[in-house]
């Protein structure tokens, strides 16, 4: 049958899209390929759970971090059953994506091993409002924890070792300072006893870290006033202050009155920790301490005159021996432990190159009646 020329027209078309649509699919498909690949050369486990949580991709790591299942695969359900701990997975998914938000990293222990899980919702397009679905990455930390673990058991037997000669050396040097020296020998004894001193505090910086990590502190609930306990400390503290050509002030605000419910020793320590924190890197001007109430929780803040904070040691701070400098790094390691256990947050508030820093943190206020 002879075509007419519409219909060799119309079948040269059909024949086009053809190509076209081979092309394309063969193009999707290298794609497709290239990102299977991708994505399995991961060095993180990597899964796609749909917004019913439901597995929808996973990656060969994946299996390598969790271990070989032998029926079935891995999806929220089952990872869920073998954490250890409270965390609710399936819950933290269903929030990442209601809430169009990234949540982690979290670091979970899972079976014999130590994970941290990373989850972020997913669009299909940058202007999508909704997304389809949630990406989990999930890394294997177990080694670097245990590294930790160790070291950790390490620093608090040698801390628990060194306080019995260290106490030694601070007695015996200050019995010898009782007695007739001339000036010069008065001061290399001075010196030893005061670096003994130090040792000592470092030293019960260390197991007080400790403890607190393996959560074997004691917090009393007692009710206090804020701005009493704040007046004690600068007046046990102003000596040292005075000694550098500082002052420190405490401005009291219309709330001064204002009672918190914590464990007002372990509070002084936050605040001693803190002023100690300015004092080190303040060399001239101020040490300002302020105090404030809103409806639930009382905040105080320590703003100095001092060097100021970089952005990189920014990232750094509250973390165990992470903070350069002066000092052993862990005071607000410590005083971040000690915070959150009393109900509380602690923070940098902010902070200026050659300007001073404002670090602040916050207790829950007495309820009425209590």
């Amino acid at each position: 049958m002879v075509k007419s020329p519409i219909q060799s027209e119309k079948i040269k078309k059909l024949d086009e899209a053809r190509k076209q649509l081979s092309r394309g699919w063969l193009q999707t498909e290298r794609e497709k390929t290239r990102l299977a690949a991708a994505i399995d050369n991961l060095p993180l486990g990597f899964l796609i759970v749909d917004d019913y949580n439901k597995l929808v991709l996973k990656n060969v790591k994946v299996d390598e971090i969790l271990g070989h299942r032998k029926k079935g695969e891995w999806d929220i359900e089952t990872i869920q059953n073998k954490l250890a701990g409270p965390f609710d997975l399936n819950g933290a998914c269903t929030k990442c994506f209601h809430d169009r938000k990234s949540c982690g990293p979290v670091d979970l222990e899972f079976a014999n091993k130590f994970i941290r899980i990373f989850l972020s919702p997913i669009f299909f397009l940058k202007e999508s409002v909704t997304p389809f679905g949630v990406t989990l990455l999930i890394e294997d930390i177990t080694a670097d924890r245990k590294a930790e673990q160790e070291k950790d058991k390490f620093l608090s037997i040698a801390s628990h070792e060194l306080k019995a000669p260290l106490a030694a050396i601070r007695g015996n040097t200050e019995i010898i300072l009782g007695g007739s020296l001339d000036d010069d020998l008065r001061k290399k004894i001075n010196d030893i006893n005061n670096g003994a001193i130090r040792l000592i505090e470092i030293v019960h910086d260390f197991i007080d870290a400790s403890r607190l990590e393996k959560k074997i502190v004691e917090f009393k609930k007692e009710k206090f006033l804020m701005s009493a306990l704040i007046k004690e400390v600068i007046d046990d503290v102003k000596h040292l202050i005075a000694a550098k050509g500082l002052v420190i002030n405490y401005v009291e605000s219309q709330n001064d009155s204002a009672e918190v419910i914590a464990d007002r020793e372990r509070t002084r320590q936050v605040l001693y920790n803190l002023i100690d924190n300015s004092l080190k890197f303040t060399d001239r001007g101020s040490i300002n301490i302020f105090s404030d109430a809103n409806r639930k929780f009382l905040k105080v803040s320590v703003t100095d005159t001092g060097l100021g904070i970089d952005n990189a040691t920014k990232k750094l701070l509250f973390k165990k021996f992470m903070v350069p400098g002066k000092g052993s790094g862990i005071g607000l390691y410590i005083s971040k432990l000690l915070v959150e256990d009393m109900g509380g947050e602690i923070f940098l508030e902010n902070s200026q190159l050659g300007k001073g820093s404002t670090f602040s943190f916050t207790l829950p206020l007495s309820a009425p009646g209590l």
